[in-house]
């Protein structure tokens, strides 16, 4: 079959900005300006859809494959499986910890880049977030969820994967048997029984060869204090046990970070649903 063959010039779409990304998905063109969106037929060469508020930054701003279409979009984080483009990004707009998409940094040396991990049905996102770091956010298709990594603006945009393997986001994606430092914060979780606060005690840190360097806990948005606890147990457990003061909530968070041998099993939380005997 021969490819596709497209020349905006001689054919009449007319677009009202120059082009700055164009991927082709589903049987169209999508056409990404400053500002515009616009899905055009390449048999016709006729725009079916002109949806403003909908550009991109980069070239690689948006990243199409069987999946679907996913889009970094200047105001928010796009995807499209077949029921349109939809709005998947609310969950990390914004962030009381300054790590949101509205929190990318506003004269960035590379436009943010999307890309796909295969083998983690991962759409991801990379940006920077100040002159020399950036950040790197996962969506999950099959759980909805969102998950953080932190990389440098500097390494030719490499990032680790969920199982600490490095990759790049730009071209092609490889494994790499170099391990890097990590930090990652989890999405917003909540506790069982969601209508009543919960007590959080404790958080449990089950890991392999190198403690975590550090583990900390958000209840409600709000940062709780921790001391930590020896590291014991032939695999390490590595604790932090809160103190009485930012505990109580309904939903938290957890960041761990650790080095290039750390290895994280697992994640615990000790708590009491407020009421319960």
């Amino acid at each position: 079959m021969a490819p596709l063959q497209f020349n905006f010039g001689r054919k009449f779409a007319k677009l009202k900005e120059k082009a700055v990304c164009i991927k082709y998905w589903n049987g169209l063109f999508y056409v990404f300006t400053d500002n515009y969106l616009y899905r055009i037929d390449p048999q016709t060469a006729a725009v079916q859809d002109e949806i403003h508020g909908l550009g991109v930054e980069g070239q690689n701003s948006a990243f199409a494959n069987d999946y679907g279409i996913f889009v970094a979009g200047k105001n928010n984080i796009y995807l499209d499986v077949g029921n349109g483009l939809q709005p998947v990004g609310n969950a990390i707009k914004k962030s009381l910890n300054g790590i949101g998409w509205d929190d990318r940094y506003a004269t960035p040396t590379n436009p943010p880049e999307a890309f796909f991990l295969e083998d983690k049905n991962c759409f991801c996102v990379w940006y920077e977030d100040t002159a020399s770091t950036a950040k790197v956010w996962m969506y999950r298709v099959d759980t909805e969820a969102w998950f953080l990594q932190e990389t440098s603006a500097t390494d030719g945009h490499i990032v680790l994967d969920m199982d600490g393997n490095a990759r790049s986001s730009s071209k092609r994606l490889y494994t790499d048997t170099t391990r890097r430092s990590f930090n990652y914060t989890s999405p917003i979780l909540s506790f069982p029984h969601e209508e009543m606060d919960s007590k959080v005690y404790e958080v449990r840190t089950a890991y392999r060869t190198t403690a975590p360097t550090s583990v900390t806990i958000d209840v409600d948005g709000v940062p709780a204090t921790t001391s930590p606890v020896t590291d014991t147990g032939s695999i390490g457990l590595h604790s932090e046990v809160l103190n009485s003061t930012n505990r109580r909530g309904r939903v938290f968070t957890v960041n761990v970070a650790g080095n290039t041998t750390t290895v994280i099993e697992g994640i615990g939380i000790v708590y009491r649903t407020i009421g319960e005997r």
